[in-house]
């Protein structure tokens, strides 16, 4: 009865052994988590002229802290649209944030650069439009904010 005993603490052990190996697993999944994609989706708005894409610096937007938008505008056919009017407008489609607008400057070959500021985490909408040449265009990005 001894010897089974023994053996039976021994295999209690490693499966509690093994059991803490499967969290630090779980603990690695959860930590790898905060690597979705920013950008959740994109929506272009019907008859939009121009095509339009964005990246951000940091490259993940964190709440409550400065974040520079970089922008490229082109035509449909690719060619980069320079002198825009460009406005970007960050909402947050589950609550009411207020106005939060902001123009981005021309920094030549079709790219654009601002900087503006999420003030919750969560997802976010960033409109951006432009206007040059008697032709407008809208995208909006969906946008994951972190703490």
């Amino acid at each position: 009865m001894g010897r089974m005993k023994h053996l039976l603490l021994v295999f209690c052990f490693l499966s509690l052994f093994a059991g803490c190996s499967g969290d630090k697993t779980a603990f690695s999944a959860k930590a790898t988590h905060s690597s979705q994609p920013v950008i959740l989706a994109t929506t272009v708005a019907p008859g939009s002229a121009f095509k339009m894409s964005v990246s951000f610096e940091p490259p993940q937007p964190v709440m409550s802290k400065k974040t520079t938008f970089h922008m490229t505008v082109t035509d449909l056919s690719g060619a980069p649209v320079n002198d825009a009017k460009v406005q970007a407008s960050l909402v947050m489609p589950l609550m009411d944030m207020g106005k939060n607008e902001f123009a981005l400057q021309p920094a030549g070959g079709g790219r654009y650069h601002g900087t503006g500021q999420f003030t919750m985490s969560g997802e976010w909408e960033v409109v951006l439009t432009a206007n040059a040449a008697g032709k407008s265009g809208k995208t909006t990005f969906n946008v994951r904010v972190e703490d």
